[in-house]
């Protein structure tokens, strides 16, 4: 069974727009380094977050998940920290971990 040609030309333009997407990602991540952060979880008593983590963030891009003073996960980020959130949560999760400044007593 032969698709028909806009299908065809649909599905080689999404493939090569995942390329780029996933590539440039690469190239920014190749760029990228480990910065201090706040998970929000550590805060001094009058409400400001301590910077508690060390966070790996791609080149040019600011993106993480962040605990708000009323207890409530929220996300902050740079626009190309919100286009490439799926990217950074992967890259995050198997590649560059965040890290732990302190010790959590358990």
């Amino acid at each position: 069974m032969r698709l028909p040609q806009f299908v065809r030309r649909s599905l080689v333009i999404l493939f090569l727009a995942l390329v780029v997407y996933v590539g440039s990602y690469c190239c920014l991540s190749a760029c990228g380094g480990y910065y201090f952060g706040q998970s929000g979880r550590v805060r001094y008593n009058f409400g400001f977050a301590v910077s508690d983590v060390s966070m790996w963030h791609a080149k040019f891009t600011r993106w993480q998940r962040f605990q708000n003073n009323r207890g409530e996960e929220v996300t902050r980020g740079n626009t190309l920290g919100y286009l490439y959130c799926p990217m950074i949560i992967l890259d995050r999760r198997l590649v560059h971990q965040t890290r732990p400044l302190f010790d959590d007593g358990s």
